[in-house]
C-alpha cells in the first residue's frame, strides 16, 4: 500500500472511533424510558453504588428503563464487558438514582452529519484503495532469458529427395 492509501485509512479509522453520536445537554424531565442518557452524579452516590457497578467514576452512562414517580430513575448500566468466543456479553445492572444524585444529565443522540461524513471517508477510502490495486504493474514486460528471435520458423522443403 501506498503511503497515501494508509493515511486515508488512519483518518476513516480516527473518525469512526470518534464515533457518530453526540451528547446533548437534557433536563431531568426531558428523559423518557428506553434513551441512552450519560449522567454526572454526585461523589456521595457515587462512593455509594462503587461496589455494584464495579467503578468509583462519577460518570454513569446507560438506558433509561423507567420513571416511577417522577423523583427517581431506573437505568440499566453495563458493569463488565467479557469476551466470548467471539462475541462481547455485557453484564448490566439495573440501579435506582434519585433526582438529587444527578449533576447533570445529557442525551445520546445520533449525529446524522458526522455520519454521513465517516462513512463517505469509508467510501472514498475503499475507491482510493481499488483505484490504486488496479493501476499497480501487476508484472508483465520482457521475458526472462534474453529472448531470441521474435519469429521462429522452421522451413520444410516442398519435395523430398531420397538419398541411397
Amino acid at each position: 500500500m501506498t503511503a497515501t492509501v494508509r493515511r486515508l485509512f488512519l483518518v476513516v479509522a480516527t473518525f469512526g472511533l470518534a464515533g457518530c453520536y453526540t451528547f446533548q445537554p437534557v433536563s431531568y424531565d426531558q428523559v423518557s424510558p428506553g434513551a441512552t442518557v450519560r449522567a454526572r452524579v454526585t461523589g456521595e452516590f457515587s462512593d455509594s453504588v462503587a461496589e455494584i457497578l464495579r467503578s468509583d467514576s462519577r460518570v454513569v452512562e446507560g438506558t433509561v428503563v423507567d420513571k416511577p414517580g417522577g423523583d427517581r430513575m431506573m437505568m440499566e448500566v453495563t458493569v463488565q464487558n467479557e469476551l466470548r468466543g467471539i462475541e462481547f456479553q455485557s453484564l448490566r445492572q439495573r440501579v435506582s438514582l434519585p433526582r438529587s444524585a444527578f449533576v447533570e444529565l445529557e442525551l445520546k443522540e445520533l449525529d446524522r452529519g458526522r455520519t454521513v461524513g465517516v462513512a463517505a471517508l469509508a467510501a472514498g477510502a475503499v475507491a482510493a484503495f481499488v483505484v490504486q490495486q488496479l493501476s499497480k504493474n501487476s508484472g508483465g514486460g520482457a521475458l526472462p532469458g534474453g529472448g531470441g528471435p521474435t519469429e521462429s520458423r522452421i522451413w520444410k522443403p516442398v519435395f523430398r529427395i531420397p538419398l541411397p
